[in-house]
Order: C-alpha cells, then sequence, then structure tokens
C-alpha cells in the first residue's frame, strides 16, 4: 500500500509539473511624463494638419512639434528655443519663429513678480552654464557663467566649478549662417546653433 502511494505522489507530481506553464517575465514601459503626454494631447486638439508647430503650455522657452503619424495620433516633440530667445510663432502667425524675450507676450514669465537681478536656471537639462536674469522691466535676459564658473540653482547665481565638472560651452555669439551673413541678411550677434530663425542679441 505505501508502495502504491508512494508512485501515485510522484506520478502527481510530475503531472503537474509537466503541465505547469513556464514563468515569464514581463517589463513595463517607461511612464510617460505628465507634460509630454499632456504635449500630445495639445496635438490632438491644436493640430489640424501632419505637421505643425505650437506653444509649450508651461515654458515659453520651448515650443511644441507636432507630427501625425501612420496611426493617425500625432507625436509631441518638446523643442527648445535658442538660449536668449522665446517662442513667438503663436503670436506671430508663422511657422517656427522664437524671439527676443521683449518682443514676446509670454503668458508664464518667471520674471513676473520678481525683483531685478532675480535668476533662473537654463531650460535645458544638465546645462550648467546658461541661465536668466530678470530686468527692471521683469524680462529675462539670457546669461552664462564665465569659464571655470557654473551656475548654482540653489545660490541662483555662478560659483567656482571646483570639481571641474561642468564642460558645458556657452553659446556663441556667432552668424549661424554664412550665407545669409554674406547677403547681409544678418546685422545682429546670432547663436551659432545652425538655425537662422534663433538668435540672442
Amino acid at each position: 500500500m505505501l508502495v502504491r502511494l508512494t508512485a501515485l505522489c510522484a506520478f502527481v507530481g510530475f503531472a503537474l509539473s509537466a503541465t505547469t506553464p513556464p514563468t515569464t517575465t514581463t517589463t513595463q514601459a517607461e511612464p510617460i511624463d505628465p507634460k509630454d503626454q499632456e504635449a500630445i494631447e495639445l496635438c490632438r486638439t491644436k493640430c489640424n494638419g501632419d505637421d505643425c508647430y505650437l506653444s509649450d503650455l508651461y515654458d515659453c522657452r520651448m515650443y511644441v512639434h507636432c507630427k501625425k503619424l501612420a496611426s493617425a495620433d500625432y507625436q509631441a516633440t518638446r523643442m527648445h528655443c535658442a538660449h536668449g530667445t522665446m517662442w513667438a510663432g503663436y503670436e506671430n502667425k508663422r511657422a517656427v519663429i522664437c524671439a527676443n524675450p521683449k518682443n514676446v507676450n509670454c503668458p508664464n514669465n518667471f520674471c513676473a513678480g520678481q525683483p531685478a537681478g532675480y535668476t533662473f536656471k537654463s531650460s535645458k537639462e544638465g546645462d550648467c552654464k546658461t541661465y536668466w536674469e530678470c530686468d527692471t522691466d521683469e524680462i529675462p535676459v539670457a546669461k552664462c557663467c564665465e569659464t571655470g564658473m557654473e551656475y548654482d540653482e540653489l545660490m541662483k547665481m555662478c560659483v567656482a566649478d571646483s570639481d571641474n565638472t561642468c564642460q558645458v560651452e556657452c553659446p556663441n555669439k556667432l552668424h549661424a549662417c554664412a550665407s545669409a551673413e554674406a547677403k547681409g541678411a544678418l546685422t545682429a550677434a546670432y547663436v551659432g546653433d545652425g538655425n537662422c530663425r534663433l538668435y540672442w542679441d
């Protein structure tokens, strides 16, 4: 009797192991940043074509590029204006224009209510050099720390880069398009960012 019971248990154990499906490991998708999700919704409600540009909901130094996908949904990419400029395409009814902040009606001006000399960091993550300073008219002015210095967000000022970890260079005040310069189209100091539509004084 004992032998039969042992054999039966062994058979049941084999059957269970033979019919149990293998364990699979699933990886969850990276969570979508709420601002990126809102940008997608913005494209869905405001973009009427296959490709358009819209004002960013949070930062005038950025804008949203909407591109329609094969699925008829939109891909939304939050883009940066060149340092020293803010998105003005919506106000000027033009496609891609970033202009001097004094010529832009920014609905979320970070200098509003702040004293002259108040500073805040660049909109680009990892940029340890550039920052903005509010003038007496509450208009943001582009700034960049000197060589050997970095912007400290807590102290809100440029401090010595004692550990030499800030390797970001200040934007060059150079003409972006040599062809336009040759034609005399550019007379101010433009950022060498490869796009002569974006500049700062």
